[in-house]
């Protein structure tokens, strides 16, 4: 998967999810692009601007699924909000999918004095479409999500991290036994101009 995201000004940013698959069954391999996520956040309160440290912000979400033929094209309206309180940082999101599901999440964040970051966070979905094909396979409704990381600064403009996390929805029902997930992030800024 690249991912990539980019600041338009220091309230709004673009993000970018491409993931690419390849997989092999039985002698016959295919691999393509899959689902694709474009999309921007704006903050309405930046946490860092604030004397109470309250963050607000509004994530729309652009989903573009692939091997479907019809309706392709769907949106996710995520409102975040934040609250900091050194060394923590507490956010929780809720939102609306378009393809007829409600979310909601929350995570703890910790940073120690050296820069390493601990984040436990909980996740939960709920459909709020009848879908007759899942429910004769007896799949859930309702999905929730537990998951722990660490994030460690390699240098001042690169970090690594790592997360680790599982579903408490049983695998019978739609859920996930293990999700690992790992990469370096690297932060680029404008070379000043000189007069």
């Amino acid at each position: 998967m690249m991912s990539a995201g980019v600041g338009i000004t220091d309230r709004a940013q673009l993000t970018a999810s491409v993931p690419f698959y390849q997989t092999s069954s039985q002698g016959t391999s295919t691999r393509g692009l899959d689902d694709v996520y474009i999309s921007a956040k704006y903050n309405l309160l930046d946490p860092t601007l604030t004397i109470s440290e309250v963050g607000l912000a509004v994530s729309p979400v652009v989903e573009v699924l692939s091997g479907v033929p019809d309706d392709r094209l769907h949106f996710a309206i995520p409102v975040t909000l934040e609250i900091r309180r050194r060394p923590f940082r507490t956010y929780g999101s809720v939102g609306y999918f378009t393809r007829g599901a409600l979310f909601s999440g929350g995570a703890l964040e910790w940073t120690s004095a050296h820069g390493v970051t601990l984040t436990g966070s909980m996740t939960h979905s709920y459909s709020a479409k009848n879908d007759v094909m899942l429910d004769q396979l007896a799949v859930s409704r309702q999905r929730a999500d537990v998951s722990f990381g660490v994030g460690y600064p390699l240098t001042r403009t690169a970090a690594t991290s790592v997360s680790i996390g599982r579903s408490l929805t049983s695998v019978d029902q739609g859920g996930t036994s293990l999700a690992l997930s790992g990469g370096v992030s690297f932060t680029f800024a404008a070379a000043a101009s000189r007069p």
